[in-house]
Formats: structure tokens, C-alpha cells, sequence
């Protein structure tokens, strides 16, 4: 059996407000270790599903329905005796991310609350460890040249994050039969996968292992489901496939 599961907090695209923002929480032994992304609302259904705030957030990309509620969380902990959530972030984001949020001083009338202190600001380029885990940090291809990027445990999972199509990264990456969860919506556009990418750009043998989401609304997952694809609803439970002895990395 498994020891980890990924739960769908939010599968919607920014516009898609009954679906929530996308966001996902990686779950060990049903215990959660990391939120992956925190828009608009995702905060809120964190709670009501876990009664605590996060321990661990990773930010894929600094567009506001990946990370408005940052400043909820921060609001959050400066009122809690919790550890410090610690926020894993690209390190090409960094700099964005800090302009957003903490560039004017006195964010609390109580002051002496520093953003990235209350909220433990983690730096990270190729990969960071996390409950004895190894993750591995990719850029994904969104909006700008690394501006978005994807998070990966081999063998285990591999989460796109807002993405075109990047077959020659998953060919390399996700060749372990791993679960790929992959932004999606009905019509492509510069920024985001339409389905008719995904049906040119990628083997048919890989189209099992896709789940989808970041879609606007219940129709479209229909639609999609109707062709045959995996489509992610929230409070869905993806339970990841088990650790493989080769996949183990020993310090």
C-alpha cells in the first residue's frame, strides 16, 4: 500500500470560482506534509479539511490564483504559536513574490511582523528535501521563460504546474508510470494546454497516466471525460503509486 495520496483542494482555472483556484495537498500516511500552491479560497478549504494551517507550502508560479491567500496564511501565523510555515519557492520567483508581498514595511498595525519570517521564505533551484522526501523542481513553459515551474517525486508524481505542453520534460522526467497531473482546458491559448494539444503533443500510451485539471467549469471536465481522459474534481484523493526500492535516495 501506498503511504501517500494527493488531495485536490481546487481544480479550476483563475475564473472558475466554484471549482476553487488549483491547488493540491500531498498527503503521507493521511497526514498532510506539503500544500502545493495558494490561491484565492484554498486557505479556507485547507482548514475546514485539516483543522490546522499549512507546516509547508510550494509556490509554482507568482500569478494570483496561485498565491493570494499567502497573505491570509501570513495574517494567519502572526496570530498562531505554530512553527513558522515554511513556503518552498523557485528561486527564479523569489524576487516577484517579495515585490508582491513585502515591499512596503508595517504590514501589521502590531508591527514588528516581517513577511518572509512569519511565513519562512525557502529558496530553492533544481530540488528540496521534505519529509525524507527528494522533490525535484522543473521549469514548466507559462507566460514568460521561467516563470512557472513543476514539482515531482519520481516514480511517485509529477504536477505540471500552469503549463503549455512539455513532452520532451515528461519523456525524461515521468518515465517511472508515475501519475501526471497536467493543466488543461478545453482551448489552448500562449499561457495553458487545450485538450487538442495534449491529443497532438503527446504519445496516446501517456494519456492513462494524465489527470487533468485547471479547467473552468463542471461542462468542460465532462466534455473531456467524455474522450476518455482522467479529469480531477476537488476533494478528490489520488492515492500515488507505492516507493519503488530504486527510487530510494539515501543520504
Amino acid at each position: 500500500m501506498s503511504d501517500l495520496a494527493m488531495v485536490v483542494l481546487g481544480a479550476g482555472s483563475a475564473g472558475a470560482t466554484e471549482l476553487l483556484p488549483s491547488s493540491f495537498v500531498l498527503e503521507q500516511e493521511a497526514r498532510p506534509i506539503l500544500l502545493i500552491d495558494c490561491g484565492a479560497g484554498v486557505l479556507d478549504a485547507y482548514r475546514r479539511q485539516y483543522q490546522q494551517l499549512p507546516e509547508a507550502v510550494y509556490i509554482s508560479h507568482p500569478h494570483m490564483d496561485h498565491v493570494a491567500d499567502l497573505e491570509k496564511l501570513f495574517i494567519a501565523a502572526c496570530f498562531n504559536d505554530k512553527p513558522a510555515p515554511r513556503i518552498y519557492v523557485p528561486a527564479a520567483i523569489v524576487p516577484r513574490l517579495t515585490r508582491m508581498f513585502d515591499n512596503h514595511p508595517g504590514q501589521l498595525a502590531e508591527g514588528g511582523a516581517n513577511f518572509w519570517q512569519v511565513l519562512q521564505l525557502v529558496a530553492v533551484d533544481s530540488g528540496f528535501w521534505l519529509a525524507q522526501h527528494n522533490f525535484r523542481v522543473t521549469p514548466a513553459r507559462h507566460h514568460q521563460l521561467d516563470f512557472s515551474f513543476s514539482l515531482s517525486l519520481p516514480g511517485r508524481f509529477f504536477f505540471t504546474a500552469d503549463t503549455r505542453p512539455i513532452p520532451e520534460v515528461l519523456h525524461h522526467l515521468a518515465a517511472g508510470g508515475e501519475p501526471i497531473l497536467h493543466d488543461v482546458s478545453l482551448v489552448a491559448n500562449p499561457s495553458h494546454t487545450g485538450i487538442e494539444d495534449i491529443k497532438r503533443d503527446y504519445d496516446a500510451r501517456l494519456w492513462p497516466r494524465l489527470y487533468l485539471y485547471h479547467y473552468y467549469a463542471e461542462k468542460d471536465a465532462a466534455l473531456m471525460e467524455a474522450e476518455g481522459f482522467n479529469v480531477l474534481r476537488p476533494r478528490q484523493r489520488l492515492i500515488l503509486p507505492a516507493e519503488r526500492t530504486s527510487d530510494v535516495v539515501t543520504a
